[in-house]
Order: structure tokens, then C-alpha cells, then sequence
């Protein structure tokens, strides 16, 4: 899977390409569906996702904006299932938001003429949220590529959103949080700093910086840590703007490690 930065780093395809544009924050089922249809598309077709490193939110609602679900290395690493050829992940700037969104599909299409552009039921982007289904199905007409709108995904009746699920987490609900996930709530982080040692000596601190994430409520948790080599009970207490781990059996983990936290209960 490549990833790039840029739109004016795309080297021009020459195959036909099915793309995708979104947030996709947290990978619910419901984005699942979207990168499933890319695989199956994949056997003659370029896959290509055109996403974002911070919520538009941050730039057109700065103060009621969205926290995110995952980080965007979490992101990209669950892309990875889904033998996606190219990301295109992009700052979201006011730049970028007052752009139409023909303005912004004609840019890409330059570099990448996809063949097929699959989005979320609801799907809506550009300036004013012009590019909504009956002008990209007008626009696809004109530029010749196909326009697939795939249905929501539900469950116990629920639509599946990224809204439900930080809402979830808000309420401490991880099991909730899990199911609209479709996969088990964790965080994953790449370790390499040397861990701290706490006065008392039986335990480690690792400290998880908090950059615009959607966490549980301040306070105390029993969380799963797990590495490619070894997993792991220990306590995480919930801070404004970190999360710290506190580990006993640090000898049994490798640094530098790629880490999943795993929330199971709230403990106060």
C-alpha cells in the first residue's frame, strides 16, 4: 500500500481505478462495505482512498469540532486489510474546503482517471457540500466514470456512524463501542521511549500522548496490552491530555514495539 501527501504526487495510472473519498474514522462496518467493494473491484481495477490526517470539522467547525476514533496511523494500518494500491491522505485545510467538489475531482482525475468512485450512502463533500449524489451522478456523466452509492450498515437496528461510536466511548460503553466498530475498541501506538519507573519500583509507566482523540472519561481503567509477542493486563489512567500505563511484568516487553490498548472496564 503507497501513500502520498499530495494530489500533484499522484504518478498518472494508465489502468482503470476504483476510488473512494471519506474520513472513515474508526473503519466501522459501514466503511468496511465501501473498501470491500474495492477488493472485489481490486481483479481489474487500482484501488485508491482518498482520505484525511485531521477531521474537516477542525477546520469548518473549530469550536464544536470532532475529536477522532483512532489515530491516523491506526487508520491506515486497517487499511491495509483491504489491499488498498494508494492513499491519498490529505491535510484538511480552508483551502482545500473551498474547493468545489468538481474542482477537486477534475485535480485528481488528471493524475488518476478513476473509472469508478464508491461512496457512503450519505456521502456529501466540496464547498457547500455540493458534491451530493445528484451532482456527482450529473458529473460522472460528463468526466465518464461510474458513481456507486453503497447502503448504511446497522446494528440492533442502529445505523452505524462515527457520531454512535465517540458516543459510546463518552459513556464508557466499550462493548457498545466495539459492536458499531465491528472489532474489539483499541488504541495502537508505535513505543520506543524508555519507560519510567515509578518511585515504588513495581511498576513502569508508558505514557500515550492524546492528540484530538475521542477517549473514554477521565479516570482509571483495566486494559489488555498487546504486542506481536506478548499481551498483557495493566491499569491506564485517563488523563486530560495523556493516557499513562502502568505496567509490572516490563520485562516481558520489547521496546521499541507497536502496542494495541484494549479497554475492558472502568475501574473509577
Amino acid at each position: 500500500m503507497k501513500i502520498i501527501n499530495d494530489i500533484s504526487s499522484i504518478e498518472k495510472y494508465t489502468t482503470p481505478t476504483a476510488m473512494t473519498i471519506g474520513m472513515f474514522d474508526g473503519i466501522h462496518p459501514g466503511h468496511q462495505k465501501i473498501f470491500k467493494f474495492l477488493q472485489k473491484k481490486n481483479a481489474t481495477n487500482k484501488s485508491v482512498v482518498v482520505t484525511f490526517e485531521n477531521h474537516p470539522s477542525w477546520i469548518l467547525k473549530p469550536t464544536s469540532s470532532r475529536h477522532l476514533v483512532y489515530p491516523t496511523k491506526q487508520k491506515l494500518k486497517l487499511l491495509e486489510i483491504y489491499s488498498i494500491d494508494l492513499v491519498i491522505l490529505l491535510k484538511f485545510t480552508k483551502d482545500l474546503a473551498n474547493q468545489t467538489f468538481d474542482y477537486f475531482l477534475r485535480s485528481i482525475y488528471q493524475k488518476l482517471p478513476f473509472s469508478h468512485l464508491v461512496l457512503g450512502h450519505n456521502s456529501t463533500f466540496g464547498k457547500n457540500k455540493d458534491g451530493n449524489k445528484q451532482n456527482i451522478e450529473l458529473f460522472s456523466k460528463e468526466m465518464n466514470f461510474e458513481s456507486h452509492y453503497l447502503s448504511f450498515e446497522k446494528y440492533n437496528n442502529n445505523i452505524i456512524s462515527s457520531s454512535k461510536i465517540r458516543k459510546a466511548l463518552s459513556n464508557n460503553d466499550f462493548p457498545l463501542a466495539s459492536s458499531f466498530l465491528g472489532r474489539n475498541y483499541s488504541l495502537y501506538f508505535h513505543y520506543q521511549e524508555t519507560p519510567l519507573i515509578l518511585k515504588d519500583n513495581n511498576y513502569y509507566l508508558l505514557r500515550y500522548p492524546l492528540d484530538k482523540l475521542h477517549l473514554p472519561k477521565t479516570g482509571v481503567y483495566s486494559v489488555k496490552i498487546s504486542t506481536p509477542q506478548v499481551t498483557l493486563q495493566c491499569l491506564a489512567k485517563r488523563k486530560k491530555d495523556c493516557l499513562d500505563l502502568y505496567i509490572k511484568d516490563m520485562g516481558k516487553l520489547k521496546l521499541p514495539c507497536n502496542i494495541f490498548i484494549t479497554f475492558e472496564k472502568s475501574l473509577l
